[in-house]
């Protein structure tokens, strides 16, 4: 089941990088190092995102690993 955890979380993650919630706004940055760990905080949000329920993608994915 961890399998299936870490790809829906991995999943979330790119789908977070490319809905652009973790780019800074033009006005406001903070410069070399909140690039160097956006990646950090969008994990973080995957992680969390699927400890709340996430998008019901790991039973499925679960079932799909088991039935080979």
């Amino acid at each position: 089941m961890e399998a299936a955890r870490l790809l829906e979380v991995s999943f979330l993650e790119e789908m977070l990088k490319h809905s652009g919630i973790a780019q800074t706004p033009s006005g406001f940055g903070g410069g070399e190092g909140e690039s160097q760990f956006s990646s950090l905080l969008l994990h973080e949000y995957a992680e969390r995102i699927v400890d709340s329920g996430g998008l019901g993608l790991q039973e499925a994915l679960f079932r799909a690993m088991n039935r080979g």
